[in-house]
Parts: structure tokens; C-alpha cells; sequence
């Protein structure tokens, strides 16, 4: 499992070409404080090695963003929550 001080920083962008892929999208998402939230379909594979690590050990966990970046604006991350969020 990551190791607490690992820092959550952006990584690179999913390419959505597949039906699982797209379906994927909406099992994280970002809070209004740009910390990582985890849908429950996502949730419930936590015993998987590989999800425990690139997930559950950053859930809650702040977004570290570059000093000259703008971030996402905040009414994207709300359609996100609102329209993806969770309805894998």
C-alpha cells in the first residue's frame, strides 16, 4: 500500500475508448475540496491488491495541484458529482 507521506498529485488523463473504460469514469470523483472520493461499486473491490493501492490509500486525501496550475473549475467537478459520480 502507498505509504501516507506519498503525495496525491494529477496523473494522466484516461483515455475513454472502451465501454468499461467510460463506465470506470464515474467511480472517482473529486469533492469540493479537491479531495479523492471512491463511488461504492469501487469501494466494494478494497481487497483487491491493486485497487487497495491506487485507491483506497489515497480516498480523502487532497489533490496536490502544480503552484502555476489553475485547477479544475469548480462547476465541472459538480456535473461530475451530479451526472457521473457513482452510477457505474
Amino acid at each position: 500500500m502507498a505509504s501516507p507521506s506519498t503525495p496525491f498529485t494529477t496523473a494522466p488523463l484516461i483515455k475513454a475508448s472502451s465501454p468499461r473504460t467510460r463506465r470506470s469514469l464515474g467511480e472517482v470523483g473529486f469533492d469540493t475540496d479537491l479531495r479523492l472520493r471512491c463511488a461504492a461499486s469501487l469501494r466494494d473491490h478494497y481487497t483487491s491488491e491493486a485497487v487497495a493501492f491506487n485507491f483506497r490509500a489515497y480516498e480523502g486525501r487532497s489533490l496536490i495541484l502544480p503552484a502555476e496550475a489553475a485547477g479544475p473549475k469548480p462547476e465541472y467537478l459538480e456535473w461530475h458529482r451530479r451526472e457521473v459520480f457513482g452510477k457505474s
